[in-house]
């Protein structure tokens, strides 16, 4: 699956003007590079084009992906192309 790069805010992650937030992400809000303080650490997100209401967080420590879902999840499932 293609992956986009992002920081983590107190919104969650927008990817395309789509807000997605889950609880997972909590612990990653407003992290920085380690030993950077001041560069805001980006992280690994997937999503499948052919339905972008899920999309996919890579936690860098527990190397694991984890589904993060719309923010606002009355929002019908869709592909990049519609």
């Amino acid at each position: 699956m293609p992956f986009v790069e992002r920081t983590v805010q107190d919104y969650g992650v927008v990817i395309d003007d789509i807000h997605y937030y889950h609880d997972v992400l909590r612990r990653w809000i407003n992290a920085t590079e380690p030993g950077k303080a001041k560069v805001r650490r980006k992280f690994m997100f997937r999503r499948d084009p052919r339905d972008i209401s899920t999309i996919w967080f890579y936690d860098p420590e527990l190397m694991t992906y984890y589904p993060i879902p719309y923010r606002d999840t009355s929002h019908p499932p869709i592909s990049i192309w519609s």
